[in-house]
């Protein structure tokens, strides 16, 4: 979910996976992969910026709940609570 206003915008994320748990035999053999499948998750994230000329400045409030959560088939798990500023320069 986006709101913006005039140079200002404020973004709300939630993302998720449901458990991935029909596995296919080479699945089950990969190491990556838990036993029994990889959990489902949710996180939260929040981000809010101003825009104005050739300037974007970015503040980024991410897996809020510090949730541990991995992607089906990666061997490392997401990152956990962090906060990120980012800025951008177009000319």
């Amino acid at each position: 979910m986006r709101y913006e206003k005039s140079y200002w915008y404020l973004e709300v994320q939630m993302l998720g996976a449901a458990k991935q748990s029909r596995l296919a035999a080479g699945d089950k053999s990969d190491n990556r992969i838990p036993i029994g499948g990889t959990p489902g998750w949710i996180i939260g994230n929040i981000q809010a910026g101003f825009t104005w000329k050739f300037a974007e400045m970015s503040l980024a409030f991410n897996n809020i709940s510090n949730a541990d959560y991995r992607y089906h088939g990666s061997s490392v798990n997401g990152m956990g609570r962090s906060l990120t500023f980012g800025l951008s320069l177009h000319y």
